[in-house]
């Protein structure tokens, strides 16, 4: 099989998320092909988040979660990272606002 850099299949979008929602969790999609299978990362506004340092985040494939979203926290731009050994590629930025 032929090795590549990560090409992006799904970039993230904007999410206004209605803050009366019952829905307790926003998701901002990324998914990238590559090979080896790329790894990814998010930032807010321009600075990598640390899945650890908060436990309402969670990456499941390429996508962020977030649990109780809050716009205090929350609300900014977003960016996937996705990485392997051939090079690494940006997302759009994309706004996550509360309504």
């Amino acid at each position: 099989s032929v090795d590549y850099g990560p090409v992006f299949v799904q970039e993230p979008d904007d999410i206004i998320f209605p803050t009366d929602s019952d829905e307790k969790k926003v998701a901002l999609n990324c998914e990238a092909r590559g090979n080896p299978v790329p790894n990814y990362r998010w930032l807010r506004n321009g600075t990598e988040i640390d899945l650890e340092s908060d436990y309402r985040y969670s990456l499941i494939d390429g996508a962020f979660i977030i649990s109780n979203p809050s716009e205090a926290k929350d609300f900014g731009h977003y960016q996937c990272l996705a990485a392997n050994t051939f090079g690494s590629i940006l997302s759009r930025e994309v706004i996550l606002q509360f309504a």
